[in-house]
């Protein structure tokens, strides 16, 4: 898990700006929303992905030599971002659950 973490380092800010600027659109928006928020966070996600791969690849021989693939690199970080846009989503959702908002 440490090798992951040390591969999202690469990610955290532009993905975390994502998630951000999609709970903001919630906090604005409606629940119905978060379908819509859904398919961005997956296809920035993927931008970014696709970016890494073309102009940062020679990152990824410190990761072959520690045993792990690209595969296995970008289903990590692409599980810690999700974990991490689906507890903040679920956090506003039950805040203004909760508040009445």
């Amino acid at each position: 898990m440490n090798v992951i973490l040390t591969f999202y380092r690469n990610f955290i800010w532009p993905l975390t700006c994502i998630t951000l600027i999609s709970c903001y659109i919630l906090i604005d928006g409606s629940a119905k929303d978060i379908v819509y928020l859904f398919w961005m966070k997956l296809i920035t996600s993927l931008f970014f992905g696709i970016y890494f791969e073309f102009f940062q690849a020679q990152q990824f021989y410190f990761f072959n030599n520690l045993g792990y693939s690209k595969t296995k690199l970008y289903i990590g970080v692409a599980t810690v971002d999700l974990f991490v846009w689906l507890l903040l989503t679920l956090s506003i959702l039950l805040y203004e659950t909760c508040s009445g908002i």
